[in-house]
């Protein structure tokens, strides 16, 4: 199983009961006021909220506050650089001759640029790249969907229609996630797996968006508790951002009339935000 393919949904481990198996979730406050949570695909065109789950379109339409991982804020992008750079090291430096020109097979292509020109990049940039590239590959025809990437979608329209907008965490504290977890060594030799391991990815994320599109978040974490158990390591990704998120979610969920998209997978699991809530004295229903 390969981490960047997970990474674009951020699953966590744990056990779901039948009754909970869904991504769209009524959050109902101690006091009764209500609010929702759904379990967003980052890559999912907006188009499907309209075609396939127009109950949570109504639900995003008529709440007052709108609360995301993350706002896009495009002046920001130039000061992240840095992030995404590794100035004391070199790609070329960090791998065999073999593996090198293996690199420069599969990625030159999709980069549109030569190697040697991204000898500074941080691995994690050229796998989430290659990643990203799996994942569209993976999506079938008839799941394709016009439209913004529904996370955006959520916060732009969010906006434009006068809705508060809250992010529950930066573009910085993002990008320190996705680039700073691993030292550059341990980034290369993941990137070399997912490469290594082409079929076995393309199969990893075909079976993950094939259980989004069946609205099976038990099945998305049967997958996930696979990748845990061969693997581990999802801890900085899910479980750290969730219990971060708890305080802020907890305070806006009591005042009713919220609606609130993350990462499918950020719900599941004893450390899920649906477990996590419902232990705040939150009563959560799958819909």
């Amino acid at each position: 199983m390969k981490k960047l393919i997970f990474a674009l949904l951020l699953l966590v481990s744990g056990a779901l009961s039948a009754q909970d198996n869904g991504l769209f979730w009524k959050v109902t406050s101690p006091e009764g006021k209500q609010s929702y949570l759904f379990g967003t695909y980052h890559l999912m065109g907006s188009d499907f909220l309209k075609e396939d789950r127009p109950e949570v379109l109504d639900a995003f339409q008529k709440a007052d506050q709108v609360i995301v991982e993350m706002v896009l804020d495009s002046a920001k992008l130039p000061g992240l650089m840095p992030y995404y750079m590794m100035p004391e090291h070199s790609l070329k430096a960090l791998v065999n001759e073999e593996d090198y020109f293996l690199l420069k097979q599969k990625l030159e292509p999709l980069m549109g640029a030569p190697l040697a020109a991204l000898d500074h990049l941080k691995p994690a940039v050229l796998s989430m790249t290659y990643s990203l590239s799996v994942m569209q590959e993976a999506m079938p025809d008839s799941a394709q969907r016009d439209g913004k990437p529904m996370d955006l979608f959520f916060a732009e329209e969010g906006a434009k229609t006068s809705k508060k907008v809250l992010a529950l965490e930066s573009m910085e504290e993002q990008v320190k996630i996705l680039m700073n977890t691993q030292s550059p060594k341990e980034q290369v030799d993941e990137l070399l797996k997912l490469l290594k391991e082409e079929e076995g990815t393309l199969l990893d994320a075909q079976s993950l968006i094939s259980a989004y599109l069946s609205d099976d978040l038990e099945d998305i974490q049967g997958l996930g508790e696979q990748y845990e158990e061969e693997n581990g390591g999802m801890d900085e990704l899910v479980v750290k951002r969730n219990l971060n998120w708890i305080p802020t979610l907890s305070a806006q969920l009591e005042q009713g009339g919220a609606f609130v998209a993350v990462g499918a997978l950020h719900l599941s699991g004893e450390q899920g935000l649906v477990s996590l809530l419902r232990k705040e004295g939150f009563k959560l229903e799958a819909l």
